[in-house]
Formats: structure tokens, C-alpha cells, sequence
């Protein structure tokens, strides 16, 4: 008895392995394309000076005062860089905040000042195009605003690699079996220096594009198949109600 209930399970195993492989084969290309792109954007994050991606300052001050509330350290020497945030939609700052509220930034905070040289967007001064004065420590290991920050940008080169995710199953849905081309659609965004840049910032752009990316895929899909649509209807709504709280 006992070894005819073994043999069944021994026999499958080889079956699910040959699956798995099955799996892998058609879809490494994509896998290695979402691996070099979260690869390249945790660079980006790490080698951007902190604060001077566009609006850096505004989303992380709101991000402090959804964790922290009128207690938040504030980079008070940058509240000219600090516009427009607080009129954003709470998603983003709210996820930012949980991810956020456990490191010190107190110490660090009020030594970040404002570049009194600066001409941002200019193209007539060769030099003094940073934003910020860079007095503090923002090598490893990260700690206080640079962990914070980090963190932050991490997150969102997290939500840009499901995008680029969403753009080959995208291209899949309108081109089916034709994996290459949906690889090369995907890398069209992967490789894009701007989306690499800003993928490794921070900022509610990327949860953003991920809610609007994911909800074209669901109305392709739809649209590919309109027998089976409660789901995906249900999804494609849950998806444009998260991108408009972002």
C-alpha cells in the first residue's frame, strides 16, 4: 500500500520539473530584462545626490509628516524646492511613511541646506547645478535622511520594474506568442535613461505608472477576451481607483 502511494508523487516529480523548465525557457528574457532594469535603478539611486531628483524635497517632507504628523523634522532650508506635494493625493505618502517610520532622521534633517548659486533648469551656468548643499554623510551604510531616503527610492524602482512587467504582458496580449517583440517592447522602457533616472528618485510617479500600466493591461485583456471579464473589469477598477489616490 504504501508503495503505491509513493509512486504516483515520484513519478510527477519529474513531470513538474520538466514544467518548471518549460517556464523558465519561455520566460527568462523577460526575467533578465526586469533584473538588469532594478539592477540599473538601484544605481541610479545610490549615485543621484539625495534631493536632487525634481521635487525630491516636496515628497519626502510630505512623506515625514505622514509618518511622523506635526512632530516631523522639517528641511526647512528647502521649503522653496518643497512646493506642490501637499496637494498630491495620500497613497504614495502613506505607503512611504510605513516603510519610513522606524529610522532616526532627526540628527541629519536640519544640515541640508539650499544651494544659494544654483540656476535649476538653466543651461547658461556651467557649474553650481546642484540643488542642495551636500553636508552630510549620504555614503554607506545609510543611515537617518540617506536610509530614508534609500529606502524611498528603492521602493520606487520596486513599482517601475512591475511596470516594465506590465508592458510585456501588454505586448503579449496584442502580439500573442510573439515573446521576443513583447521583450523588446519591455526594454524600449526598461532602457530609457529618463525612466531609469526617475524610477531611482523619489517620488509618486512610479507607484503611479504602475496603477495606470497595470490598468491598460487589464483593458487589453478584456478587450482580448470579452467572454471573461468580471475579474478583470473588478481589477481594472481596483487599479484606476489606486491611481487615483496616488
Amino acid at each position: 500500500m504504501a508503495n503505491r502511494t509513493v509512486a504516483p508523487v515520484l513519478h510527477s516529480l519529474p513531470i513538474r520539473q520538466r514544467a518548471g523548465e518549460r517556464l523558465l525557457a519561455a520566460y527568462w528574457p523577460i526575467l533578465l530584462l526586469v533584473a538588469a532594469f532594478v539592477a540599473l535603478g538601484v544605481r541610479y539611486s545610490v549615485t543621484t545626490p539625495l534631493f536632487e531628483a525634481p521635487d525630491e524635497p516636496a515628497h519626502y517632507q510630505r512623506v515625514l509628516r505622514a509618518a511622523h504628523g506635526d512632530a516631523a523634522p522639517t528641511l526647512q532650508a528647502l521649503d522653496h524646492l518643497a512646493q506642490g506635494a501637499l496637494r498630491q493625493p495620500p497613497l504614495y505618502y502613506a505607503i512611504g511613511a510605513l516603510l519610513t517610520r522606524g529610522i532616526d532622521v532627526a540628527a541629519d534633517t536640519p544640515r541640508y541646506e539650499a544651494n544659494p548659486h544654483a540656476e535649476l533648469g538653466g543651461t547658461r551656468v556651467p557649474a553650481n547645478r546642484n540643488a542642495v548643499l551636500h553636508l552630510v554623510d549620504e555614503g554607506w551604510p545609510y543611515r537617518g535622511v540617506s536610509l530614508a531616503m534609500r529606502v524611498l527610492r528603492w521602493f520606487s524602482v520596486l513599482c517601475a520594474a512591475a511596470t516594465v512587467a506590465f508592458v510585456y504582458a501588454i505586448a503579449l496580449q496584442i502580439l500573442p506568442g510573439r515573446r521576443a517583440l513583447a521583450v523588446g517592447v519591455a526594454a524600449l522602457a526598461a532602457l530609457n535613461p529618463q525612466f531609469l533616472f526617475v524610477s531611482g528618485a523619489v517620488t509618486p510617479d512610479s507607484l503611479a505608472t504602475l496603477w495606470a500600466t497595470a490598468a491598460l493591461y487589464l483593458a487589453v485583456r478584456i478587450a482580448s477576451t470579452p467572454e471573461r471579464v468580471d475579474r478583470p473589469a473588478a481589477l481594472l477598477g481596483l487599479c484606476v481607483g489606486l491611481a487615483a489616490l496616488t
